[in-house]
């Protein structure tokens, strides 16, 4: 049984991540960060951006995949990494995001593909 276990945890931290899309890899990062019932903490005039920088939940809990793509997240610009927590960890549909933005449907989508090219860069650094 031993043996399984090893072979399923190599496919799903070595060989599975290479081949996902990074809205799938953002997708399993939000599964995970949910599960954790802690969430991202809110913005506050107090702490401002370095409240977002902190690391999320306990490395132990996540496979390798979903702490490099929290690592990532976590490098790139607060507008960007606001809309990827509120899309995948918060579970918020479009129009909510759009009506707290004052955004169009097609900025949100645009901002939203220029936030999944930024986490791609950071896990290709």
């Amino acid at each position: 049984m031993k043996i399984k276990d090893a072979a399923i945890a190599f496919v799903r931290d070595w060989i599975r991540p290479q081949h996902m899309s990074i809205v799938e890899r953002l997708r399993e990062w939000g599964t995970w960060g949910a599960m954790q019932n802690i969430n991202y903490p809110s913005m506050s005039p107090m702490f401002g951006e370095r409240a977002l920088k902190t690391p999320l939940h306990a490395p132990s809990d996540a496979t390798s995949d979903v702490l490099a793509v929290d690592a990532a997240v976590r490098k790139i610009h607060y507008s960007e990494r606001a809309l990827l927590i509120e899309r995948y960890q918060l579970r918020m549909h479009w129009r909510e995001i759009c009506g707290k933005w004052c955004w169009s449907r097609s900025a949100y989508f645009r901002n939203l593909e220029e936030a999944h090219e930024s986490v791609k860069a950071a896990l290709d650094q």
